[in-house]
């Protein structure tokens, strides 16, 4: 298990939110305009503001044939990633989709946002 802090944010699924460098780091990778970023620092400076929209399993929607995909999913599973939380967030007049990591350890983390 990686080293950083965790919070109790009563509104995630697990109710537990782990941020450290490389968290912040995948999140920003993923954020690809300013506005994603504004709002992503925004979120994670602001959790208690995420709404719940549903749960994701690992590897849902990929291509499960592709090696890219099926040794990307292995980098998650040796990480602990079990699955995703999807969460949605409103701010500034537009409405972004985060995907939290949840963990084999019963925590979230940031993972990436898109503007929905």
């Amino acid at each position: 298990m990686s080293a950083g802090q965790k919070r109790a944010i009563d509104n995630l699924k697990t109710g537990i939110l782990h941020v450290f460098g490389k968290v912040r780091g995948r999140l920003l990778k993923h954020a690809h305009h300013d506005y994603d970023v504004r709002a992503a620092i925004y979120a994670w400076n602001n959790p208690n503001e995420l709404s719940f929209v549903k749960t994701s399993k690992l590897g849902e929607g990929k291509d499960m044939t592709d090696p890219k995909n099926i040794a990307n999913i292995r980098k998650k599973e040796e990480r602990g990633v079990v699955g995703y939380n999807i969460y949605r967030l409103e701010y500034k007049g537009k409405t972004f989709i985060l995907n939290m990591e949840k963990t084999k350890y019963n925590y979230e983390q940031f993972y990436s946002i898109y503007e929905e």
